[in-house]
């Protein structure tokens, strides 16, 4: 190579040659002074140039042989670890306490232990190991059935070998556990329960009868007479199961009903929210679950388990032919989205008769707990879109398409039997689900796209559609159009038409795959909403303002005395003054809805004084019924305003 470096300087052939018949290579050149080497190489630059090149080869070959020391003392250290024959492990404790393997720690004998076993040692001479002291915390090994599982918990065979599992798992450091349950705790469990760690915490909803300190439970697959035997009083019961047909009018909602079948036990303390009733002579297809929880830890029990499970508390369908389409649903009111939606995915929920209630709240649904719950939902969901006043909902990696489709649902269903519609939700995009993406035009688009921007922005917009743009109004546009990809501002001429086409993207393209979920269930609501001018004229209807609300307003008795009579001058000086935002708070207190769906609101008036003296609503009937010992109209706003600014709204009424 030295040679071939040279020839590539175009050093004479002669020289090269004086230099081979010299015996002079890179170690004699990397030694010679400039004057020897004058010798040899005539020229000055190429004397420099193959002192270079000698050091850098003799670098590189140190490297070499420094990469190849070690690779070697590498590869004899693989073989010594290969031929040792003993191995380090660690030994762990999981001891099973209710319905599941828990780590035993070190101050209750348990921790992590570490031992030098041999490659050859089998996985039961581990087992023994951990079995040696013959006593523990938690009893004796005679009380015990005993497994070793890895470090995922994964049963492994007791014929298994240290040096193997060292092979499969390729780890530095093996891991074990030795995993023990009581005799007691699965004498009389079923074969399904005598499984691995993992499979048992998948089982959560299998019926077991296990001894403990909240009593025995009887499987509920193989007997028809269920029982809940020696539950502590203390403990609750979360979650609502009804299986008996919706009460009646006038009977006091979710109150307890007795077990009628004979070997009916105690029955725990329940709250009038979570009643749990039952029918043992309806022979029901849905789903029966309840969840029984306890300051231990929790049992699920489920009977017939069905497609209908994903639903939130209870479904239940009485199986009367009067009552055949009649579902009744418990809603989470901090839950309500996750609970309505799974409600509606149901694919024939448009041709039911829905009767909802809110868990742990005593109301009878006469069209009114509806109400609220549609307007719960909407609040919650809206909270979760994009834009200011007017909405569109954003993709979410959590939703696909059949939670889209129930959202349309939910809006189809609630418009048609109670008149409640998100009046928030964009214009445009509805228009585009009812009628097409075609039949949305740009007297629609731009305001929708107007009221989606925030204030700043919408102002600034509105100034360029009209030619008056200062420099602040500029920078407010640059950043909208940034925002929406674009990074400069079109010419004065093009930017109305720059402004429309970003409103079609904002409000129509990206949401596209949204709008064409909506659009499978609308069709229900073209009868209604036949045109453009219907359902902008739907939407001018439901919006809450003061003075449609003193239009609602109507006495129910047809002469006032006179504290009534300026009762009801306050009520309305009061809804008068208010607006939009307070107008839809006193809407829902009155209703159950934030937007207009009743005919009329009745009010009818009372002469509580104290503690007592308060607004009540019954949203049902749309009946506000007023205290009239106000001695003043602040008196009467005060107390007003404080209700309404509580945002807290609760059925506790029957």
């Amino acid at each position: 190579d030295l040679y071939h470096f040279l020839r590539s300087r175009d050093v004479p052939e002669e020289d090269i040659m004086h230099m081979q018949r010299d015996k002079v290579d890179k170690a004699v050149l990397s030694i010679m002074t400039d004057e020897q080497m004058t010798n040899y190489i005539t020229s000055y630059g190429d004397r420099i140039a193959v002192l270079s090149f000698c050091q850098q080869s003799t670098l590189i070959a140190e490297k070499d042989t420094l990469l190849q020391n070690l690779r070697d003392k590498i590869g004899a250290w693989k073989m010594r670890s290969r031929t040792k024959r003993a191995r380090k492990i660690e030994i762990g404790w999981l001891h099973f306490h209710i319905d599941e393997y828990q780590q035993v720690r070190t101050r209750n004998g348990g921790g992590t232990r570490h031992a030098t076993v041999d490659k050859s040692t089998t996985v039961s001479q581990i087992l023994e190991m951990g079995k040696e002291d013959g006593t523990s915390t938690k009893g004796v090994i005679e009380d015990f059935l005993f497994e070793v599982c890895d470090f995922q918990k994964n049963r492994i065979s007791l014929d298994e070998t240290v040096g193997n599992l060292y092979e499969k798992t390729k780890l530095k450091l093996l891991r074990f556990y030795m995993c023990t349950k009581k005799e007691e705790t699965v004498q009389y469990s079923s074969e399904e329960d005598c499984q691995s760690p993992e499979q048992q915490n998948d089982m959560d909803s299998t019926p077991t009868a296990r001894k403990g300190s909240f009593g025995e439970m009887e499987d509920l697959n193989d007997c028809d007479d269920q029982t809940l035997n020696h539950l502590d009083s203390s403990y609750n019961c979360s979650g609502v199961v009804d299986f008996t047909d919706p009460p009646h009018s006038g009977s006091t909602a979710r109150q307890p009903q007795p077990f009628s079948s004979e070997n009916s036990g105690s029955v725990p303390h329940m709250d009038e929210g979570d009643t749990v009733v039952w029918n043992p002579e309806e022979d029901l297809d849905w789903m029966i679950g309840a969840t029984a929880h306890y300051s231990g830890g929790c049992e699920n029990i489920n009977r017939r388990p069905s497609s209908s499970s994903l639903l939130p508390q209870s479904v239940s369908a009485g199986n009367s032919e009067n009552l055949a389409n009649h579902l009744h649903v418990s809603i989470r009111r901090n839950k309500v989205v996750e609970d309505l939606l799974a409600v509606f995915m149901e694919n024939n929920i448009l041709n039911q008769t829905l009767k909802m209630e809110f868990v742990n709240e005593r109301a009878i649904d006469d069209a009114g707990v509806s109400r609220e719950v549609y307007t719960a939902f909407w609040e919650q969901f809206l909270e979760q879109c994009k834009g200011e006043t007017e909405r569109v909902p954003r993709l979410r990696p959590d939703f696909c398409e059949s939670e889209w489709q129930a959202i349309e649902h939910i809006w189809v269903k609630g418009f048609l039997d109670h008149g409640v519609i998100p009046v928030r939700l964009s214009k445009a995009f509805i228009l585009a689900c009812v009628h097409g993406i075609e039949s949305v035009d740009d007297d629609v688009v731009i305001p929708s796209f107007l009221n989606y921007l925030p204030l700043v922005e919408r102002s600034a917009v509105e100034k360029a559609l009209q030619g008056t743009m200062d420099q602040g109004d500029e920078e407010d546009l640059l950043d909208l159009f940034t925002r929406m990809g674009s990074h400069f501002l079109p010419p004065n001429e093009n930017i109305q038409q720059a402004i429309e086409t970003m409103a079609h993207k904002a409000i129509l393209q990206e949401p596209k795959y949204i709008l064409d979920c909506f659009s499978t269930s609308m069709s229900c609501v073209q009868v209604e909403l036949a045109d453009k001018k219907s359902l902008l004229s739907l939407y001018e209807k439901k919006k809450a303002s003061g003075k449609r609300l003193l239009q609602l307003f109507e006495s129910a008795n047809v002469t006032l005395s006179q504290r009534e009579q300026t009762t009801f001058n306050h009520l309305q000086r009061f809804v008068k003054n208010a607006d939009e935002d307070k107008a839809e708070k006193i809407l829902r207190f009155c209703t159950g809805s934030s937007v207009i769906c009743v005919d009329k609101i009745l009010i009818c008036f009372n002469t509580e004084t104290g503690l007592n003296r308060r607004p009540v609503a019954r949203t049902c009937g749309a009946t506000l019924e007023l205290p009239c010992t106000y001695s003043s109209y602040p008196d009467f706003r005060t107390e007003f305003d404080n209700i309404l600014s509580s945002n807290y709204f609760e059925m506790d009424i029957i």
